[in-house]
């Protein structure tokens, strides 16, 4: 039997089985078996018979023996380790949770000013007027702030996954936007560009900044200590994004159809 659970605890480190799920299978493990092979190994034994009796048993099963404590000692040592990593993580966790709300707020504020560059961007794609075909934009986009990263990155290395994944998405939207941003603000806004802009193309640059500020939103619960009831962007956060960035009532009204193409919720 005793090899029978040694096998089974070398095939789940084998395949890499989640360590929650280990210690759940070694936690119930060690429920179950400790007590049976104390009273088997011991109480009957000595409270049935004699201490000779015991010796015997104890000769008889010797290989047995040997094999299950060496088995619940290492569970229980992964146990104890297991808890104590867990109690420490989850510490780290509190005190990495106390500084996101800051960092959200500092993203918030580095999108919001992103519009006014984006603002300009529309407003040349669809002017008429010759003067409106510049070679560069005039509002220079923010540089992305640095700040907020660190707590990014402890909050992911101690959150569970989906927390963590939710994390590591905002993180990728911002540098992918801030490229997709600065590349935008060296191109020339006119028909006779190489690289041509078009009103489709700035409203597309407006939906990455609406969909990181719905993450942003739907992380601050998750930065109040509260649990996540959504992990996805939907048409309202969408929405109640497009008002907090303050955009205008002309781009919102822009910017409508191509939400309501996108969202169907």
């Amino acid at each position: 039997m005793i090899n029978a659970f040694e096998k089974t605890f070398k095939f789940l480190s084998k395949i890499d089985v989640p360590e929650n799920l280990l210690f759940i299978f070694l936690k119930i493990s060690v429920i179950v078996f400790l007590p049976l092979f104390i009273l088997s190994m011991l109480v009957v034994p000595w409270i049935s018979y004699d201490w000779q009796y015991l010796q015997k048993v104890w000769h008889s099963w010797q290989g047995f023996n040997v094999g299950m404590l060496a088995f619940l000692s290492t569970s229980i040592i992964f146990l104890y380790t297991h808890t104590k990593n867990e109690e420490q993580r989850k510490r780290e966790l509190i005190a990495a949770l106390a500084f996101l709300p800051s960092a959200l707020a500092t993203i918030s504020n580095y999108l919001r000013d992103c519009i006014p560059t984006l603002e300009e961007a529309f407003d040349r794609t669809v002017s008429s007027e010759p003067n409106a075909k510049r070679q560069t934009l005039e509002k220079k986009p923010p540089e992305l702030p640095q700040s907020f990263q660190a707590v990014f990155k402890e909050c992911i290395r101690n959150a569970a996954p989906r927390e963590g994944e939710l994390l590591s998405k905002v993180l990728r939207k911002l540098q992918i936007q801030n490229s997709r941003l600065q590349s935008l603000y060296e191109k020339e806004i006119c028909e006779g560009s190489k690289m041509f802009v078009n009103t489709h193309n700035i409203k597309s640059h407006f939906h990455d900044v609406l969909f990181i500020k719905a993450l942003v939103d739907i992380l601050y619960p998750y930065a109040r200590g509260d649990v996540l009831s959504s992990f996805n962007v939907s048409k309202k956060e969408i929405v109640s994004a497009l008002v907090a960035l303050d955009i205008s009532q002309s781009y919102q009204d822009s910017l409508t159809q191509l939400i309501n193409d996108t969202y169907q919720d």
